[in-house]
């Protein structure tokens, strides 16, 4: 029956030992006006499944924040890569523009930072 959580069949064996296999089905109904010193078995068993449910929850959010600090990373990474391609592809098409404007004139004009010795050397030959 308890298979799924060893934990709440591990800490239900134990109440039941110590209070006697009879404690879940015997008994009277409990007036509500009573104030009571210990737990009995469903409450200590209640107890621990919200002891280990309460850790389960804040394992998940601290998880949480992790996935959501790692998903932010990514798409600042991704931002800016969206920015180099689209940087390299305008950049490129300047470099041509210019390769083509001094073709007109003729040569008569030298951007040194904007070809390479490369492209200079292909483009004089």
């Amino acid at each position: 029956m308890f298979a799924g959580n060893p934990a709440f069949a591990a800490v239900l064996s134990d109440s039941l030992n110590r209070q006697g296999s009879g404690a879940l089905v015997s008994g009277e109904a409990r007036n509500p006006d009573e104030e009571f010193d210990k737990e009995g078995p469903i409450e200590e068993v209640l107890a621990s499944c919200l002891r280990d449910q309460r850790q389960a929850v804040v394992q998940l959010e601290n998880l949480e924040k992790v996935v959501k600090s790692a998903l932010e990373r990514e798409r600042k990474q991704f931002d800016r890569l969206q920015f180099a391609f689209k940087k390299a592809g305008n950049d490129r098409a300047y470099a041509q523009s210019l390769a083509k404007l001094r073709k007109r004139c003729g040569g008569s004009f030298y951007f040194p930072l904007l070809f390479e010795r490369g492209e200079q050397k292909e483009e004089s030959e």
